[in-house]
């Protein structure tokens, strides 16, 4: 298993690339799946490589509250994404399927300043009974969460760094064309429980049977994450800029 860089360390190396905008990520479920590498290869684009971990690759769900303010505009709504794991050139990465928001003005302002696939579902996401209890229900996933007292940073090494600690990102338009973006944050302090997860619906569309129980999951309260603008990844020499 190869070591996944730092939030400091990718930070240090994003010296072409400024910083444009923050968010809040709050209340994060991550649930994850070992998965064929042959479906996945199917939805992987050109450019990028399949990331395999205990010789398998891997699917997660992720689900969570966002804040956001860009443009001026402030914004919060739950949000539940899709992706997988990959590399380019040697650097950790996740390129994301699908990502699902409860707020049809996020997912408008999204479709017209990123090229990430947002679509808008009816999505509720609650914590409860003294900040030990999580629900969160969409159309794709439902889940409950009961949450111990404990929180624990993953240690180095671990499947636990490997499926949470990543800080670039990529996604795929239609054209199959590839953009980057790289987030920093501090690293992920996860605490454990009991978690209850129906997510049949969530890999339908990608050949993936997510139906059987994760085989990991992690919580946190959340981090607070900056981002930077994507970049077009218009050949393996080429970074191309592009104004979203």
């Amino acid at each position: 298993m190869r070591p996944s860089p730092s939030a400091a360390e990718i930070e240090r190396n994003t010296v072409s690339e400024s910083w444009c905008w923050s968010q809040e990520w709050r209340d994060v479920l991550f649930a994850h799946w070992r998965v064929p590498t042959e479906i996945i290869q199917k939805h992987v684009p050109p450019g990028l490589e399949i990331d395999l971990c205990q010789e398998s690759a891997w699917v997660s769900a992720v689900a969570f509250n966002l804040e956001t303010r860009r443009l001026g505009i402030s914004l919060r709504f739950p949000e539940l994404n899709l992706r997988t794991y990959v590399r380019r050139n040697g650097e950790p990465a996740v390129l994301f399927l699908s990502l699902h928001a409860g707020h049809r003005i996020g997912v408008a302002l999204a479709k017209r300043f990123t090229p990430l696939p947002y679509f808008h579902a009816r999505i509720e996401c609650t914590r409860t009974s003294a900040a030990r209890r999580f629900s969160f229900a969409s159309p794709l996933l439902t889940a409950e969460c009961r949450l111990g007292p404990e929180f624990n940073r993953p240690a180095p090494g671990s499947l636990d760094e490997w499926l949470l600690e990543r800080y670039v990102a990529y996604t795929a338009d239609r054209r199959r064309r590839i953009y980057r973006v790289a987030v920093a944050h501090q690293p992920w302090l996860v605490r454990g429980g009991s978690l209850q997860l129906r997510a049949a619906g969530m890999g339908a569309g990608w050949g993936l049977n997510l139906a059987s129980e994760p085989d990991a999951w992690h919580f946190s309260d959340g981090v607070s994450a900056k981002a930077t603008g994507f970049l077009w990844i218009a050949t393996p020499r080429h970074d191309v800029p592009v104004s979203v």
